[in-house]
């Protein structure tokens, strides 16, 4: 059973990621629910991911509380993680503000 969706958060290639309430314990969590193409089944992606994340128990890594499988989705159900205001910065900008020096071919 899905958890009720409250606001839409991102989108991507193949999924959409909505914050949520548990309707286990009502607390917040995000779903991401990646959309499956009836001819394709499960992006192989959705699978790794899943998988990895399932056996995956890290402070810096969010947890995967669940799986929920139907015919048109696969959704992923997330810890909900509050971003802070004041650090607001996405994986690209992070890569694109890194120093470009830290692995030079003399540290190799």
């Amino acid at each position: 059973m899905e958890s009720p969706r409250l606001e839409k958060l991102g989108e991507g290639a193949y999924a959409s990621v909505y914050k949520g309430i548990s309707r286990i314990n009502g607390q917040l969590v995000a779903l991401k629910v990646i959309r499956m193409k009836t001819e394709e089944g499960v992006p192989f992606t959705a699978i790794r991911e899943a998988s990895l994340l399932k056996g995956l128990k890290h402070a810096n890594v969010v947890l995967l509380h669940d799986i929920i499988h139907n015919s048109e989705t696969l959704t992923l159900v997330f810890e909900y993680v509050v971003r802070s205001p004041t650090f607001s910065i996405d994986l690209l900008k992070c890569l694109l503000l890194a120093p470009v020096t830290a692995l030079g071919p003399d540290r190799i």
